[in-house]
């Protein structure tokens, strides 16, 4: 199961190397951050940037928690195992669906990262996800920008309600009934 750790902002890589280096990978058999591609526009051109999904976040796959926040306290950065402490300490795991999520979104590669989604424009402006990794999902979508080339769609997590920036590439149809 996955657990959550919250660590510095824009410190996840480097929290990543120094967490694999120190905690046995018995106790953590995965160590991750999510990622996503989008596309932004620089100069008339577009580039695909990466970005965190969940940034401060990184998340463990750990079959003992309670040795994994042990080991946590050897790492020399700011780490915290998330969870709650009631007549001992209970951590925080992502439920089967939120695991899938994660898994569904960034892959189970070794990057962990989201790429563009490819999209139609139906007619009444609906948008139809036609590849990538929200494919079958339309559901979930909240409003989308065409214009940044970026939809946004409502995801649970950690028993909350979330919109998460999801990068898009709008592929335009021909017309299939033009008259000549």
């Amino acid at each position: 199961m996955y657990y959550v750790v919250q660590v510095y902002g824009r410190k996840d890589d480097e929290t990543i190397e120094y967490i694999k280096k120190i905690v046995p990978s018995d106790i953590a058999t995965e160590i991750f951050s999510p990622s996503r591609i989008i596309r932004k526009k620089y100069k008339n051109t577009w580039k695909d940037v990466k970005e965190r999904c969940f940034p401060g976040y990184i998340f463990i796959d750990t079959p003992d928690p309670e040795k994994l926040f042990a080991e946590l306290k050897k790492v020399p950065m700011f780490t915290k195992l998330l969870g709650r402490s009631k007549d001992g300490d209970i951590y925080i795991t992502l439920t089967k669906k939120e695991c899938r999520l994660i898994d569904t979104i960034a892959g189970r590669n070794t990057n962990r990262i989201m790429g563009i989604s490819d999209v139609l424009i139906e007619p009444g402006n609906k948008i139809k996800i036609i590849a990538g990794p929200f494919v079958g999902n339309e559901g979930l979508l909240v409003k989308y920008d065409l214009h940044k080339r970026i939809a946004y769609v409502d995801v649970d997590f950690l028993s909350r309600k979330i919109q998460m920036k999801v990068g898009i590439n709008l592929i335009v149809e021909a017309n299939k009934n033009e008259h000549s």
